[in-house]
């Protein structure tokens, strides 16, 4: 569980999203806020001993707000929001030369039908 929450944070902080943002957004997830706050440690570390090396861990965490959590609450998925669909391209000029592909092939297949016996001997009578 424990790795679940690391990485997902790590995905979060290389996404542009700030620590506390991406530790909140696992604990309204459902995830226990001491699972969360004891995985995020790890990047807090590193980050407090360069910007402030008196900072400990324990003063970071209670900078962070405390959430109660409800047993029986089920957890709520984190919103995605939807991309920006393109329109599909309109390929117009590709479509006509296709029809006019497809009609003069019905064509030469309706002549050859009708007339085909007098198309073979007039390309018999060439030789």
């Amino acid at each position: 569980m424990r790795d679940e929450i690391v990485a997902g944070i790590r995905n979060a902080l290389e996404r542009g999203s700030s620590l506390d943002d991406a530790i909140n957004s696992f604990i309204n997830a459902g995830y226990s806020a001491v699972e969360v706050r004891e995985a995020a440690k790890e990047f807090s570390d590193g980050v407090s001993s360069i910007i402030s090396p008196s900072s400990t861990p324990s003063s970071i965490s209670q900078q962070m707000p405390q959430t109660p959590q409800a047993p029986s609450q089920t957890p709520q998925l984190p919103v995605r929001m939807p991309l920006r669909q393109q329109a599909p391209k309109k390929n117009t000029g590709v479509i006509i030369v296709l029809l006019i592909l497809l009609i003069i092939l019905v064509g030469a297949i309706v002549s050859v039908l009708v007339w085909g016996d007098k198309i073979t001997q007039y390309l018999t009578s060439l030789q």
